[in-house]
């Protein structure tokens, strides 16, 4: 009987866990430099995230830690720093699981804009749609003395799970700070959250992004 229990629960916290991989793993948005008059500026960004840890909680508290890696492509084609970003990353769970992660971003503005992103895991058991307003600040709006460049976005929205024919829609939000520490080289932290009817989840992510 114990032995059984054992299993059962075993098998509910890496359901779990696919689901929480499933419905959290994304990076924050490259913030873009503004090109003079009519100019495009293309960049791209690889990332490297050492610290990728997540709690969530399905009928009981569970934790995974593993390494994310990321890679964007930006064009900001405007004086007002209007921008297109297409990303994609892997988070590679140490439970041997595997987070698949596209997105795409559009800023209206350079404070305002719009994401959209599509998960799934190395399983195929869970998949994930979000889309999210975006608003971002930074040192090039408010601080342009400053002797390190920053920025903070913020993002809230929804995700949408499928699952077996019924589908979860809940909140999502993130906070993610970005700090230059060196030429083309920034310190990132990150937190996401997400609340829907099948999951509550947190994510933590520290890293450095490099911009070519």
């Amino acid at each position: 009987m114990r032995r059984n229990v054992r299993v059962a629960t075993a098998a509910a916290l890496a359901v779990a866990l696919g689901s929480a991989l499933a419905a959290s793993a994304q990076t924050p948005t490259p913030v873009p430099a503004p090109p003079a008059d009519n100019a495009k500026v293309f960049n791209y960004t690889l990332g490297a995230y050492p610290y990728a840890h997540f709690e969530h909680v399905a009928g009981h508290v569970g934790e995974a830690d593993g390494g994310l890696f990321s890679f964007d492509a930006n064009a900001t084609y405007n004086k007002h720093a209007q921008s297109v970003d297409l990303g994609a990353s892997i988070w590679m769970a140490n439970s041997g699981n595997t987070l698949y992660d596209i997105h795409a971003v559009n800023m209206l503005t350079r404070d305002i804009g719009l994401r959209t992103g599509y998960l799934t895991t190395s399983d195929q058991h869970f998949t994930a749609w979000n889309a999210l307003a975006v608003y971002n600040f930074s040192s090039i709006q408010y601080a342009p003395k400053s002797r390190h460049a920053w920025s903070v976005q913020t993002g809230i929205g929804i995700v949408m799970e499928p699952d077996h024919g019924q589908s979860y829609t809940g909140i999502t939000g993130y906070v993610s700070g970005l700090l230059s520490v060196g030429k083309k080289l920034d310190l990132v932290v990150t937190y996401w959250y997400q609340n829907d009817a099948s999951l509550a989840s947190k994510r933590y992510l520290v890293g450095l992004d490099k911009h070519f």
